[in-house]
Formats: structure tokens, C-alpha cells, sequence
């Protein structure tokens, strides 16, 4: 199944974009970055050391380093592979773990990418329900007794779409399953650094798994689409297998930006960016909350999430969002993250209203917008 925008009007150069749940790059510290990338430039070895290695040392030094300090995750640098964004990750995981015919078991509603992924991969998909704690373990248990699953994909932080984060339970449920049937899992972190909550949940990877769980992630949410830096942890000879892999479609990494953000965790530079962009993309969560609560409460039903970068919408079924969509692009409102509201998913009437990247003024007009729709498209 092909992932197609949904598109019934030209966009407008000046319109507001609703996304599906990106950073806010103008808070980037562009003087730290240009710093980093000049010393990288300036190097006399930059034409020998850039161009000879598929990816940097220094930033798997680095990471592992951060990783560790924020995830938990007890792992040697052998252990930790880049690649070029979270997407290739998943891809190289899933290549090495599934063949035609296997089961995979996923979310519904899942991340829309991995299933086309699972999909082209020839496998068969079992879907488990998702709920305000996460994915239902009492059914995935009963799934997992009665099948041969080769394969658990799950995203247990601000899960995708709905983001949700999986509950302690349940969390502690899952990783008892993990032991008692041994399906591989891949562990989708995609945005784990954006928690509002003081003491988040640590990932499934960092607990016992007995090397079940393969763990993802990427930089890309935290810098911005620009910097496609992803990351897998996984025993070593599964990386080994991996990077062979890899050099059948990338033969080398961006060793300039991946020195340049080695060198921005090293010098605390991203912690710090980390911690401002959080508060930054708290008090946005907060006021478009407020904001849904003023204009939209009768309308639509959600729940704030507890991190990451967008809210998962759903209206009620008698507001169509097709054509509330249709109303918002043709009013200076553009709704990029519909993948939701369109193919398959079209029944749930739902998409993801990522916040992050837009400031006050931005999230009052989105929202006054999809309110003069409704208010047009169905009179009282």
C-alpha cells in the first residue's frame, strides 16, 4: 500500500501547516552547530578520515554515552549501530529478522510506515488494539499462545498515531510475554526525549529482555528532518549483519553532520537544547489543550499526551474530517498529518495535530480555522 498525501486543493504558499509531529527548528543552536561544523571543516584530515568509514566513531562514542545516561540502557559500544534516520533502522531490523510468511504482530492503529514495511516484506500482520494505556497485553498474550509471532513491533512511548504511553502494567505484562515465547522484538523510540512528566518510563530495552529486544531511535525529532541520524541497539552480531546490509543502500553515513552533533553531546550543548525545546513544547501541548477544550470540546475527543510532539485528534463521526480538511486548506490551513483520515484508516476520523513546531499565534488560528469549518460545513 502506497503512503499518498492527501491533497484536494493547492496549498497555498502562505498557509499553516499542521504536520504530523516535527521540532520547532528555529530553536536550534545554530551557533553551536556552526561552531562544530566549522572545526570539522577546518580539519587538515577532512578528505582521509570523512570519506573512509560508513559511520563515525566519535558519534557512536557519544551516543552510547547519552544513550545510556537517558534510556537506562546498559550496552557496550559494539552493541550500538547508526544509520541514516529511524526509518532506516526499522527497515535493516526488519529485513534480518522477517521472511515472506511470517507473523508480525503490530498496533491498531500502527505507525503507517512499518506496516507498508511489514507489508512489502510479504508478511502476515496481526493487529492488537490500543487503548489509553497502550497496546491490550491480555489479547497480544493470547496472540502470542496461539500463534508462531515472529516478530512484536511496538512503540511504548507516545505511541504512534495515538500517543499514548504504555502503562507500568502493561509494560511489566509485555516484557513476561518477551520470556515466555521469544518473539523478536523492535522497540520504537521515536521521540523518547520529549517527556513532560518528571520521571518517565524508561524503554522495554532497558529492562530484561533477554536480548529479545531490538531498540530504535533517532536524533531526527530532537534536530530536526534536516539531520537524518538514527540509531539501533542490538547484540553484535546482529550490527554485524546489519551493516552488511546496510552497504547495499547506503554506502556511508554523513560523517561531517555526525561528527558536528558528536562533538554538541559531548559539550552538553544538546542536553541543553533538549531541556529548552521541552519546556518550550510543554507550555505549547498545554495552551493547545486549552485551546481544543475552548472551541472544539463538542466536537472532538482526545487525550493530552504525556511527551512528544503531537496530539491525536478524533472528531466525532458525524463531522467528516475529509471535508473539514478540504475547508481548512481552502481557509489558509493545511493538514499534512492525514494519513489517518484517509485509505484505511479513514474510519477512525482521526489524525495527529503535531504542535510542536508552531508557536502561539500559529496554534490559535489552526484551531479558530477547523472551528469556522465545522461551524460552516454543519450548521446547528
Amino acid at each position: 500500500m502506497a503512503i499518498v498525501q492527501f491533497s484536494l486543493a493547492p496549498e497555498a504558499n502562505n498557509n499553516i501547516i499542521i504536520n504530523d509531529g516535527a521540532p520547532d527548528t528555529t530553536l536550534l543552536p545554530y551557533r553551536s552547530l556552526t561552531k562544530e561544523y566549522r572545526k570539522v571543516l577546518d580539519r587538515v584530515t577532512v578528505n582521509t578520515d570523512l570519506d573512509s568509514k560508513i559511520e563515525s566513531p566519535n558519534l557512536r562514542a557519544s551516543l552510547r554515552d547519552f544513550l545510556n545516561q537517558t534510556r537506562g540502557i546498559d550496552f557496550g559500544i559494539e552493541n550500538l549501530f547508526l544509520t541514516r534516520g529511524g526509518q532506516m533502522a526499522l527497515y535493516l531490523a526488519a529485513a534480518l529478522i522477517l521472511k515472506p510468511g511470517d507473523q508480525v504482530v503490530v498496533t491498531a492503529p500502527c505507525y503507517i510506515a512499518a506496516e507498508t514495511l511489514f507489508e512489502k516484506l510479504g508478511c502476515q500482520i496481526i493487529r492488537i488494539p490500543v487503548d489509553q494505556y497502550g497496546m491490550q497485553t491480555d489479547i497480544l498474550a493470547d496472540v502470542l499462545e496461539n500463534n508462531d509471532v515472529k516478530l512484536l513491533y511496538i512503540i511504548p512511548h507516545h505511541h504512534h498515531p495515538t500517543t499514548v504511553t504504555m502503562s507500568k502494567e502493561r509494560r511489566e505484562h509485555i516484557l513476561e510475554l518477551i520470556a515466555r515465547y521469544g518473539p523478536a522484538v523492535i522497540e520504537d523510540d521515536y521521540d523518547y526525549d520529549f517527556q513532560f512528566n518528571y520521571d518517565p518510563y524508561l524503554p522495554l530495552a532497558s529492562g530484561e529482555h533477554g536480548g529479545n529486544v531490538i531498540y530504535i531511535g533517532s536524533l531526527t525529532k530532537v534536530l530536526g528532518t534536516p539531520f537524518r541520524i538514527g540509531y539501533m541497539i542490538a547484540s553484535k552480531n546482529f550490527l554485524e549483519a546489519a551493516a552488511k546490509l546496510r552497504v547495499l543502500i547506503d554506502i556511508r553515513g554523513d560523517m561531517i553532520s555526525e561528527k558536528a552533533v558528536a562533538a554538541m553531546i559531548d559539550s552538553g550543548d544538546l542536553v541543553r537544547h533538549i531541556q529548552k525545546t521541552n519546556k518550550v513544547y510543554a507550555k505549547r501541548c498545554d495552551l493547545l489543550c486549552t485551546l481544543l477544550d475552548k472551541e472544539l470540546k463538542e466536537y472532538i475527543h482526545y487525550q493530552k499526551p504525556s511527551g512528544g510532539l503531537a496530539i491525536w485528534i478524533t472528531f466525532k463521526q458525524e463531522y467528516e474530517l475529509p471535508k473539514i480538511a478540504r475547508y481548512a486548506q481552502e481557509h489558509g490551513l493545511s493538514i499534512k498529518s492525514n494519513f489517518y483520515f484517509t485509505g484505511r484508516y479513514a474510519h477512525l476520523n482521526a489524525f495527529r495535530f503535531g504542535f510542536a513546531s508552531m508557536n502561539e499565534a500559529k496554534l490559535k488560528t489552526a484551531v479558530n480555522v477547523l472551528k469556522q469549518a465545522i461551524v460552516h460545513l454543519y450548521p446547528q
